[in-house]
């Protein structure tokens, strides 16, 4: 039969030591753990774990694009009270840049933007008056910060040429439509006396926007007349270009040369 005085002691030693057990497996790793990603570790170069499966369909909407921020679904619509004409534009994309500068590319519907029809070809253009006709049609515009980057409109011609039969008539094939300002920038003529030149941007809602040149003078040479600061006359509308010729065209007409237009 055990002491009393032996058995108490040993009982308190006993819980004493689980009582310190439970405490370093509760705060401390256990030592198999620690033994396996010892392991691993020191294999890891020679056989390494397969990296993690990522779920990546919650990081696309149901269009297809990133659900980030930078994307958004929120399409908008307005119908003009006086003409009826409908605009429509989908967000496509938006970045932040340095500043208040930033990306910002809409798709945008416009059921009536401006065409023109040339009628003739180029050797009636050349020995008659040029005949020309507005027309109005929907389209579809990429826009980029506001301005048009790309049309849904393909035209490769720029007559519609008529029929040869009397009276003269246009079929649908043969009307071809232009849109001032993307498939051409100014009205196409030499100009004179005290006119100014124009250039014409198609901005991204369907709408132009006119640039006229206001740093030349009535006593300027003609080489000045297409070239320097444009500004633009459109109501509420602040835009200015900077126009210069490409290097390397000083035996050319002014009429004929090749410029750049940078838009600020």
């Amino acid at each position: 039969m055990l002491n009393k005085k032996v058995l108490i002691p040993l009982a308190l030693v006993t819980t004493a030591i689980f009582a310190i057990g439970y405490g370093i497996t509760t705060k401390y790793e256990p030592l198999m753990n620690v033994f396996n990603s010892t392991f691993l570790e020191s294999t890891e170069t020679d056989f390494p774990p397969p990296p993690p499966i990522k779920d990546m369909s919650s990081m696309f909407n149901e269009r297809g694009f990133f659900s980030s921020n930078g994307f958004t679904a929120d399409e908008s619509e307005i119908i003009n009270d006086f003409n009826g004409n409908l605009m429509y534009e989908i967000p496509l994309y938006n970045y932040k840049l340095a500043g208040e500068m930033q990306y910002d590319v809409k798709l945008v519907y416009n059921s009536s933007v401006g065409h023109q029809v040339n009628m003739g070809n180029k050797d009636t253009w050349i020995t008659d008056k040029p005949r020309t006709c507005n027309f109005n049609s929907p389209e579809w515009i990429l826009s980029l910060n506001g301005i048009a980057v790309q049309v849904f409109n393909f035209e490769p011609n720029f007559f519609s040429n008529a029929t040869t039969s009397t009276p003269y008539t246009i079929k649908d094939y043969n009307l071809n439509l232009l849109i001032p300002g993307y498939h051409f920038d100014n009205p196409i003529k030499i100009i004179g006396g005290t006119e100014r030149d124009r250039i014409n941007i198609l901005a991204g809602d369907g709408s132009v926007i006119s640039l006229v040149n206001k740093s030349w003078q009535t006593s300027d040479n003609d080489s000045l007349r297409y070239k320097g600061t444009y500004h633009s006359e459109g109501k509420e509308s602040h835009y200015k270009a900077i126009v210069s010729f490409f290097p390397g065209q000083d035996q050319i007409p002014a009429d004929y040369r090749n410029r750049k237009v940078e838009l600020i």
